[in-house]
């Protein structure tokens, strides 16, 4: 018998982790999750799919209305004391993922799941302390006390950032912004992890350049050594970026620069004389777009780039944006 609840257990964690959809994971999930054996392995891999198909959940509340979903909430709250911290880890990552569409259920978990992270925090990957941080920033409206946890995850961080990809060390520093942890918490965090960010950026995407600059940003560290390097590289390959970097990335490097007053790292130039932004203006969020004109108002006092100021001014029209919306930003 215990031979058999072997194999069926391994079996359905072999299936949940193949499932190619969030509908799939679901419906695995409905056959299962009142099985006796549906274990906390079990659950973690189930919402840990369910964000890895965030793609293929519909903006209108799909999933918060989804019973079978709320149940396998219940399950992991039931399993609380037994995951281990690399399910603690993804379930936390999940959360912050699937932040605007899961139920008021999931984000409520993540309080303990962050505290339990925390405990055993000193023994996980570095990976696994960048995601949570990570997810912190991400449920830190959702859930007011994620601030005061990632404090001390803070520590473990400095502990393991010298183990970090380009990618974890870039969230861990945006999230150490974005969370606005305690100045000497944050200042020994961004000292330490700064030296990797230097000689980690040429292999960082986009994304990561701007996860970094916008993190230093928030926490007002002027490293400029590290953005003249940024701004270098966005010169350098601005021409291979997606419509997504170009759109998100971009301004949010431009608006960092500007937010730290460094006015001399040639960003304005790269980013006025770039024929594919001009033709993506229009479809920037309207954050994005906002926080670039007000850079471009900081940075550019003596009008040097009249022509992209126009097609921005021409924009904010387009928009119907008055002059606090843009200071807003």
């Amino acid at each position: 018998l215990n031979l058999e609840l072997r194999k069926s257990t391994f079996d359905l964690q072999m299936h949940l982790s193949a499932t190619r959809g969030a509908p799939e994971v679901l419906a695995t999930v409905a056959l299962y999750v009142e099985d006796a054996h549906f274990d906390e392995i079990h659950t973690a891999t189930s919402i840990y799919r369910m964000a890895k198909h965030i793609d293929d959940l519909s903006s209108d509340g799909e999933l918060a209305r989804s019973s079978t979903f709320k149940k396998l909430i219940r399950k992991a709250n039931e399993h609380m004391e037994r995951f281990a911290s690399w399910a603690l880890a993804n379930m936390l990552w999940a959360a912050g993922t699937l932040r605007d569409h899961a139920p008021d259920e999931l984000l409520e978990l993540a309080d303990p799941l962050a505290r339990r992270f925390i405990e055993s925090s000193s023994e996980d990957i570095p990976q696994a302390i960048s995601n949570v941080l990570w997810a912190m920033a991400r449920l830190r409206k959702t859930n007011p006390n994620m601030r005061g946890l990632a404090q001390d995850l803070a520590l473990a961080a400095k502990a393991k950032v010298s183990g970090m990809k380009d990618q974890e060390v870039a969230n861990t520093i945006w999230a150490a912004g974005v969370l606005r942890l305690e100045r000497e918490r944050a200042k020994d965090l961004i000292a330490t992890a700064m030296p990797f960010a230097r000689g980690l950026s040429g292999q960082m995407t986009p994304q990561g350049l701007s996860n970094t600059c916008a993190g230093l940003a928030l926490l007002g560290i002027r490293d400029e050594e590290f953005m003249i390097s940024v701004s270098a590289q966005v010169s350098a390959s601005i021409r291979t970026w997606s419509h997504r970097s170009l759109c998100w990335d971009l301004p949010c490097i431009v608006w960092a620069l500007a937010r730290l007053g460094l006015n001399r790292t040639g960003i304005l130039g790269v980013t006025a004389q770039n024929a594919a932004l001009v033709r993506v203006l229009g479809d920037m969020p309207d954050w994005d777009f906002r926080a670039l004109v007000w850079s471009f108002d900081e940075l550019d006092s003596e009008n040097h780039h009249s022509d992209f100021r126009r097609l921005l001014d021409g924009e904010v029209q387009r928009r119907g944006l008055a002059a606090e919306d843009v200071q807003e930003a």
